[in-house]
């Protein structure tokens, strides 16, 4: 009766760990816990190779069952944020990814017009006659480049964005300066908050991963012929990464490429 009474103890306050745990969950980061996830995506920085890391999952709640998850991430546009050391991967389906600067609406506008009554009042601005006809825009802080091709065969694109002048915004809002709060809350648009002050976000299409905690939920109901039924690793096409530097609580650097 004694050990039956133990066990009974410990069953209560092993239950009451982890409901306070789960009530925690998407409020704090948690460092250490066990839920674990995995991402694979491609990344530059390896030869455009797949990159694959495995994290902890702080949202959608990892204490929800994975088909309650999936219904949160599909109404928040949000599918996972995973926790690798100070770098925060977040993989969204918002339709933000785009190089495509005629289809990306999130993209600021960028073309002859918008460069010379807005744009070069701020940049110094260099344009190539020569396909591929990049152009730049320069200051002290910020390089951003993009394809301007003169043959309508070809549309044009972002290239790359180094950003840290406040002056440059998209138009979800994201810009230098703002903080983690209105990042999380106005940009994302999730109840999520992160105690870190310095930390690194990884942002990009949910497209890129097909070995996260969703994949097998949202090819149940979508059936996606490219994504779902990939050879080897065979996603959608090439997407935007944002990379986000934090550093007391706010953004202080934009890397935007594909």
């Amino acid at each position: 009766m004694h050990f039956r009474r133990i066990r009974i103890v410990l069953i209560l306050l092993l239950s009451f760990l982890i409901s306070v745990d789960c009530n925690n969950r998407g409020r704090i980061s948690h460092k250490g816990n066990a839920y674990k996830d995995s991402i694979n995506i491609r990344c530059p920085d390896y030869g455009d190779r797949n990159f694959y890391l495995s994290g902890t999952r702080l949202f959608p709640d990892p204490c929800l069952r994975d088909d309650k998850a999936f219904n949160v991430a599909e109404k928040t546009g949000i599918f996972l944020i995973l926790e690798k050391r100070d770098t925060l991967y977040i993989l969204s389906d918002k339709d933000i990814f785009s190089d495509h600067l005629d289809i990306n609406r999130n993209l600021p506008v960028i073309n002859d017009s918008t460069i010379n009554i807005f744009y070069r009042q701020k940049y110094y601005i260099s344009q190539d006659p020569d396909p591929p006809n990049w152009t730049s825009l320069e200051n002290e802080k910020d390089t951003i480049i993009i394809m301007l091709n003169k043959n309508k065969k070809f549309f044009p694109y972002w290239v790359k964005g180094v950003i840290q002048d406040s002056i440059f915004s998209f138009k979800d809002g994201l810009k230098v300066d703002i903080d983690k709060k209105a990042f999380f809350h106005k940009i994302l648009g999730i109840d999520f908050s992160y105690e870190e002050k310095d930390f690194t976000v990884v942002w990009t299409s949910i497209f890129e991963s097909n070995i996260s905690w969703y994949f097998h939920y949202y090819c149940s109901k979508y059936n996606d012929k490219i994504y779902c039924h990939p050879d080897g690793f065979n996603v959608k096409g090439t997407y935007l990464k944002f990379f986000l530097t934090f550093k007391r609580g706010k953004i202080v650097k934009i890397l935007v490429y594909s």
